[in-house]
């Protein structure tokens, strides 16, 4: 079984974005590509793509990137336009530059456009890959008198002191999806990560919405695109979004052959958001997507009301390949290993409301060459039972004065939590004016 109870570190990787950008004249001018949803990797010497939209010129003036301590000027390398108002640029990172994760700023007609922590810089590909995996934050809900940014900065702060390379997560940012001070506050949040972080969307970040405004007002706005692909070495991740009824459309799953077909050889991770198997599923199950009848009684409401949804969705990681699929929704944990190898891995709510003896939680899983790792509370087996880890056994929060001159931090750690966290790392960010 393979089954890993604590932590380690994991070499850093490399990645590449293909996703749908909409356009409209409407949208201001930004960077669309690389976004801290989905951060973009290049090894240092290494060249990489940012996507600019709602911009009149044909070329950039400068483009830098910049982190705690670091700033590097990119080279630009060329320019090209896509179409009408959407502007693509090869940047080259300086040898010299220090592997790290970075804000990127492209200077555009006199005006500075900046995305941030979008730029990971690497020295080598990984060999694995160790991830934190957190889900249904829904900002800004209280539940038992808990608000859940509380549970979310504390999941953050988590995050920077852990030895995993990157955060994963798996919708439900925000618990409207036309809520824009809640937007805002996500966003504000998981940029405190000083990790790399890739985020798709769950049913709560379309409600209140149409197509058009989730993409361009809320969520593809103030978070990123609802579909992607990343080549990280010898892993494909693959972030897809199962909307607001719980499953995947006939376009989404015909994208996704074609990036699965393109990248036969990957270790393949797959993103969404409701789970496949439902809540409370533990075990090895043996099935195939052409006797899906046999298989329904496990599965999530959703997709059985969508079979073909969820024939075709089997059928590519049956016959892809697909080694892990990482899910949410069900606000608990269920672990399935399909058919001696795929791993669907669905985490507790990190944030959220939780049934009666549940708890809220997180999840640390290792990807190799070998297959997957899935790690849990001392003295369970996450085959068999809940096993995340206990988040509401931990408390790491900071305080800013209102000119963010000064921050207090307040961190209180409980063996419940399940890890045994020696050192603990805290960024605080104060507005500091120099005189030149």
């Amino acid at each position: 079984m393979n089954v890993r109870r604590g932590y380690l570190s994991a070499p850093l990787l490399i990645l590449a974005l293909t996703t749908i950008l909409p356009v409209t004249a409407a949208i201001p001018p930004r960077i669309v590509d690389p976004r801290y949803s989905v951060p973009v990797a290049v090894l240092v010497g290494g060249i990489f793509n940012a996507t600019l939209i709602g911009v009149n010129v044909q070329s950039v003036e400068g483009a830098w990137i910049s982190a705690p301590g670091l700033n590097y000027s990119l080279e630009v390398v060329s320019n090209f336009t896509v179409e009408n108002g959407v502007l693509r640029v090869v940047l080259r990172v300086p040898e010299a530059a220090i592997p790290e994760l970075y804000d990127l700023y492209i200077n555009v007609g006199g005006q500075v456009l900046w995305e941030p922590r979008s730029v990971w810089v690497l020295s080598k590909w990984p060999e694995k890959l160790v991830l934190m995996h957190i889900t249904d934050i829904h900002v800004d809900i209280v539940t038992d008198n808990v608000h859940s940014t509380t549970y979310f900065e504390t999941a953050i702060n988590l995050l920077n002191s852990l030895p995993v390379k990157l955060l994963v997560i798996t919708g439900d940012c925000v618990d409207a999806g036309s809520d824009l001070s809640a937007l805002k506050m996500f966003s504000e949040i998981v940029n405190r990560a000083r990790k790399p972080t890739f985020i798709i969307p769950g049913n709560h970040d379309h409600a209140q919405t149409d197509e058009k405004g989730f993409a361009e007002k809320f969520y593809g706005y103030h978070v990123g695109p609802p579909y992607w692909y990343r080549v990280i070495g010898n892993f494909l991740i693959v972030g897809l979004d199962t909307g607001l009824d719980g499953y995947l459309d006939p376009q989404q799953l015909k994208w996704l052959e074609n990036v699965l077909s393109d990248h036969p050889d990957k270790v393949k991770v797959l993103l969404i958001h409701h789970p496949i198997f439902d809540y409370g599923v533990f075990g090895e199950i043996q099935g195939s997507w052409k006797n899906l009848e046999e298989l329904e009684r496990a599965m999530y409401a959703s997709w059985r009301e969508h079979s073909d949804s969820a024939k075709e969705f089997l059928r590519l990681i049956e016959e892809y390949g697909v080694h892990l699929v990482l899910a949410g929704h069900v606000h608990g944990d269920s672990l399935v290993l399909y058919n001696g190898r795929t791993w669907f891995t669905t985490t507790t709510t990190t944030c959220a409301g939780v049934r009666m003896g549940d708890y809220r939680g997180f999840r640390i899983l290792e990807i190799g060459l070998e297959g997957v790792e899935v790690w849990g509370m001392p003295g369970t087996d996450p085959l068999k039972e809940f096993s995340s880890y206990n988040i509401e056994k931990a408390y790491a929060i900071t305080i800013q004065d209102s000119q963010l001159k000064a921050n207090t931090a307040i961190i209180k750690l409980n063996r419940g939590i399940g890890l045994e966290i020696q050192n603990f790392t805290l960024y605080l960010y104060t507005l500091m004016l120099v005189n030149l």
